[in-house]
């Protein structure tokens, strides 16, 4: 079980490239892949952080690698740190 001290990692590669939209945030879509236990829990540990509602995360799908499944989520971040 993760601890409460556990984050997602701080640098993503190719941030400051992602499209910007008018309102003064931008989409980013989150995935994740593996077994259909290992994804409902990251997703409730996503949760726990506070990061997005399970309600949020598309159901289960298959993912292109064989035995896998896929969730997404959609979130929109501020273009602006100071919001």
């Amino acid at each position: 079980m993760p601890s409460p001290d556990d984050t997602l990692p701080s640098i993503i590669p190719g941030l400051n490239s992602l499209p910007a939209q008018s309102d003064g945030c931008e989409r980013v879509r989150v995935m994740v892949f593996g077994s259909s236990y290992g994804v409902t829990y990251t997703i409730r540990w996503l949760y726990k952080l506070q990061f997005a509602h399970i309600s949020e995360w598309s159901l289960l799908m298959p993912a292109p690698s064989e035995g896998e499944f896929m969730s997404i989520v959609t979130k929109r971040i501020p273009l602006n740190p100071t919001n």
